[in-house]
């Protein structure tokens, strides 16, 4: 979990499947998918993921407590990158709430480097998950702010 008084400055985890020279998948010995922590990455430890090709992503940030200063906000995000030969299924992403103290939060999933799911067919999906979890402290001298969400999506090798 990250605390911060403002996190304005956003530290971001980056993630890509892992998979041999042939484009397969690589598995743990459990069957989950392997994801490998790339790019710019405040370590959070890797984000859980099921064995049936869905990815869960936990995003959880909570606040310094409101001072004389003013509400405070913090901000967590995981980015996640399928290889060319996957695609999420985007209109199955679901969001489970563990915790929404404060006077806003939000988590919001963004998609992008979409691909067509099969040559022609001309329906396009995408490659990249970004989740970013929200979260402002309480109007109230001393109240914090906490946002803890996971986000669960299930992905697939494209045709062709």
């Amino acid at each position: 979990m990250r605390e911060c008084d403002d996190c304005g400055e956003k530290k971001v985890r980056h993630y890509t499947l892992a998979t041999d020279s042939k484009g397969n998948i690589v598995r743990d010995e459990g069957g989950a998918p392997k994801w490998v922590q790339s790019g710019s990455a405040a370590n959070k430890g890797v984000a859980e993921f099921e064995s049936n090709n869905t990815a869960s992503v936990n995003v959880n940030c909570r606040t310094t407590p409101t001072d004389t200063s003013g509400r405070k906000t913090c901000n967590d995000t995981e980015v996640h990158q399928l290889p060319p030969d996957y695609v999420f299924a985007q209109n199955e992403a679901t969001t489970a709430w563990h915790s929404d103290i404060g006077s806003s939060n939000s988590v919001d999933i963004s998609w992008e480097d979409f691909a067509e799911i099969a040559p022609g067919s001309g329906y396009m999906l995408p490659r990249r998950m970004i989740v970013n979890g929200h979260a402002r402290s309480g109007h109230g001298y001393g109240e914090r702010g906490h946002t803890d969400a996971t986000v669960t999506c299930r992905f697939f090798r494209r045709v062709g």
